[in-house]
C-alpha cells in the first residue's frame, strides 16, 4: 500500500499585508488584503502565525485567532461557532509562534480572522502570516 503524503511549496508565502499591527481591541478579518484562501487544486495548507506582543505589562488577553469557512458562497461562519479557534498566550514584549495544518476536504474556502480583545492603552500585536499550499503525492 503506498504511502499518502504531501509536496508542499519550498517556500512560505506572506499573508498581502503582513506584517500587521493590531492595536487596543484590534480586529482584522481579511487577511489584510487577501481576502480569502481558496485551496482550488491544492490539498492542504500550512498557515504559520508570529505574534510579537508590545512591551506592557497590563495587557490582559493574547491574540485570538479564527479560522472562519465559507458557509454558502456568500458568508463565513460565525466566530462563536467557527472550526477553528484558539488564542496565542500573551507574553509581555515577547513573541508567540504557532503553525496549524487545514485540510482541503474540510476548509475549501476561508479566512483567518485576527482579534486582539486587549483594550488597554498603548497595547498592541505585531502579526506575521504566512501560507504553505501542499498537494498529496503517493510514495
Amino acid at each position: 500500500m503506498a504511502n499518502i503524503g504531501y509536496d508542499w511549496d519550498t517556500n512560505w508565502t506572506a499573508f498581502t499585508q503582513s506584517p500587521l499591527t493590531l492595536t487596543e481591541g484590534g480586529t482584522d478579518s481579511n487577511n489584510g488584503e487577501t481576502g480569502e484562501i481558496d485551496l482550488d487544486g491544492k490539498s492542504a495548507c500550512l498557515i504559520s502565525i508570529d505574534a510579537d506582543y508590545s512591551n506592557h505589562s497590563l495587557a490582559t488577553s493574547g491574540l485570538k485567532i479564527t479560522v472562519r469557512r465559507d458557509v454558502d458562497d456568500i458568508v463565513w461562519e460565525s466566530v462563536d461557532a467557527a472550526s477553528i479557534s484558539f488564542e496565542l498566550p500573551f507574553v509581555q514584549n515577547g513573541t508567540v509562534r504557532k503553525t496549524i495544518a487545514l485540510q482541503a476536504n474540510q476548509f475549501q474556502k476561508f479566512v483567518v480572522q485576527l482579534d486582539w480583545g486587549n483594550f488597554s492603552p498603548g497595547s498592541s500585536v505585531t502579526v506575521a502570516l504566512a501560507i504553505k499550499y501542499g498537494v498529496a503525492s503517493s510514495s
